[in-house]
């Protein structure tokens, strides 16, 4: 399998034309930021157990290669169900031509935003911020509004722009069509990140 470093870039000044190529075959090297970001959390937090005193090298092994997996999961579920949503619009509407990997690994790519913001908050959680951070005064009152908040991001306004551009390439809609397909992937996203963060405080009660 031919891979093309240039994806990641191109897909910032063509974004079109990248999308057109997904057409033809899925572009697998989309999912090389997901392990990227995946281990780049694992080691962070691998060094924050080391940090906090943790019992044994094997209990912090076995936190490293769970949030590897967890990030993994994580960070490629709201790309899995934006393609299986496109996928039925696609078939109600008789079209075919593009297969379902080639979709997955087309929404992966539009999620490269929020990968660099994941990226750049392992370094320094500054890095990641959203208009939760104008609004902590809603976080004890109304804690589901506010971490609704907190996921409007720069990236995630970015990764919005990405999906527009990949489902009017991807798929022949009516403007009013992209605009339910685009707002039904931000509910997805916010869905699925409420979804994770709660299974991760239930894992971790748990542990």
């Amino acid at each position: 399998m031919k891979m093309d470093p240039a994806l990641f870039h191109r897909v910032l000044y063509a974004p079109g034309r990248v999308f057109r190529e997904f057409a033809p075959r899925p572009r697998y090297e989309a999912l090389v930021p997901v392990l990227v970001v995946s281990l780049a959390s694992a080691v962070r937090a691998y060094l924050g157990m080391l940090g906090e005193g943790a019992t044994g090298a094997g209990f912090a092994i076995i936190g490293l290669v769970f949030v590897f997996v967890y990030s993994g999961i994580g960070m490629l579920a709201p790309p899995l169900l934006n393609a299986g949503l496109v996928h039925i619009l696609r078939l109600r509407r008789g079209a075919t031509g593009i297969s379902f990997s080639s979709l997955f690994t087309a929404f992966v790519l539009c999620s490269l935003p929020l990968y660099l913001g994941l990226l750049l908050s392992s370094f320094s959680d500054r890095l990641l911020f959203g208009l939760g951070s104008l609004f902590r005064f809603v976080g004890e009152s109304q804690p589901l509004l506010f971490l609704l908040l907190a996921t409007i991001t720069p990236y995630l306004l970015w990764t919005i722009l990405l999906w527009w551009i990949a489902v009017t390439v991807l798929l022949k809609l009516e403007s009013y069509q992209r605009v339910f397909a685009v707002v039904a992937f931000v509910l997805l996203y916010a869905g699925a990140v409420q979804l994770l963060s709660r299974a991760l405080v239930g894992l971790i009660h748990l542990t």
